[in-house]
């Protein structure tokens, strides 16, 4: 089987400890920062990102070359992963729980308190 384009929906809760609301424009900075992130990604071939500031819902589609559906996913994981933590935030229940505990994110990208957590809500291929 060749490479084929699959398409990966996930939802996020993005939270930090202090709340978005007293930097308004830091949520979609840091969006920004992960798109760009994610535009380096080979695996990835398209992306798209919608956002509720009230809810601190974020669901990302996106589009995915894999082997496979479940090659995609966690292909599609794994990029998005790496996306997140390049721009200098932390993400729970995204990867394996083995994976998961091993990553970080880059370093010095927001202090402690502003760190922006990634938590997702539901991953799912669509066919």
């Amino acid at each position: 089987m060749g490479w084929e384009p699959f398409h990966v929906i996930m939802e996020f809760e993005v939270g930090r400890r202090i709340g978005w609301e007293f930097d308004p424009g830091a949520l979609k900075e840091h969006l920004d920062s992960v798109c760009d992130e994610l535009e380096a990604r080979e695996d990835t071939i398209e992306f798209r990102v919608g956002c509720d500031l009230i809810t601190e819902r974020v669901e990302l589609e996106m589009v995915v070359l894999g082997k496979s559906p479940q090659d995609a996913l966690e292909r599609a994981r794994k990029d998005l992963g790496a996306a997140i933590r390049q721009a200098g935030a932390k993400h729970e229940g995204l990867l394996e729980w083995t994976d998961e505990a091993k990553v970080r994110p880059h370093a010095n990208a927001w202090s402690g308190l502003r760190t922006p957590q990634w938590t997702r809500r539901r991953v799912e291929l669509k066919v």
